[in-house]
């Protein structure tokens, strides 16, 4: 599995709410 399928996956079955404060945590992470 692709690691940006992954993403989609997990993105598909959380919370938006979670998925937005993964998603900050992601991008502060590679920053």
């Amino acid at each position: 599995i692709r690691p940006d399928r992954q993403t989609l996956y997990w993105s598909a079955t959380w919370p938006k709410e979670v998925e937005q404060l993964a998603r900050q945590f992601l991008y502060n992470a590679y920053k």
